[in-house]
């Protein structure tokens, strides 16, 4: 894995045509004065006037080190965008507008593979051709578990302490029916109920939530 200002910083090697590096980044712009797919034919994939509708896609990208510009063909662009050409030219009643599917990409990061040629080493050229997709966008998942609208951290549990026991009514009532039984003491239903939360039934569900 390289870093956007490694690779620009690579030196011409002589006898070496291109080489392939793997990057994390962000997409940051949609470059639409380039479009994002023309026609071409079905066979040797060259720009026709008719034949297939294909994906070109170049987009801005970045990371904690600098800036640049990836281009990304038919297939590889199809992974992140999860639509087919065909699906967004029907769907898009704007010519010239650039799909929303694609627009959705802003903000998303992905891990890709590029190619870099002599072009870019010799010439600075900072914008490269997509050679694989490695996986999609990273989950950043919060770190509040969501349920019914009502936030949860992880850090807490409905058994918190004593008296997030004492007033649930179903715990309650399970500490009653415990205590009933001769041959558990008062220190041992604490360790239970608090600790190991061996409660069964209602108690053993509660338990499995607050740990999911």
């Amino acid at each position: 894995m390289m870093s956007l200002a490694e690779i620009k910083a690579l030196e011409w090697v002589e006898g070496v045509k291109e080489r392939f590096f793997t990057c994390y980044v962000d997409i940051v712009n949609i470059e639409t004065e380039f479009g994002w797919n023309y026609i071409s034919c079905q066979l040797c994939k060259r720009k026709v006037k008719q034949q297939n509708n294909i994906y070109k896609l170049q987009i801005q990208v970045n990371d904690h080190t600098g800036i640049a510009s990836f281009v990304l063909f038919d297939k590889d662009a199809e992974k992140i965008i999860q639509k087919t050409t065909m699906d967004l030219s029907l769907k898009n009643q704007e010519p010239n507008k650039v799909p929303q599917e694609i627009q959705n990409l802003l903000g998303k990061s992905y891990t890709f593979q590029i190619k870099v040629d002599n072009y870019n080493v010799k010439e600075g050229w900072e914008v490269y051709t997509v050679t694989s997709v490695f996986k999609s966008e990273s989950n950043k998942h919060s770190e509040n578990i969501v349920t019914n609208n009502i936030q949860i951290k992880p850090s807490e549990t409905l058994f918190s302490h004593h008296q997030t026991m004492a007033n649930n009514p179903i715990a309650t009532s399970d500490i009653k029916l415990l205590t009933s039984l001769k041959d558990v003491t008062d220190d041992n239903l604490i360790d239970d109920v608090f600790g190991n939360t061996q409660l069964g039934g209602r108690g053993e569900s509660i338990s499995k939530v607050s740990t999911a």
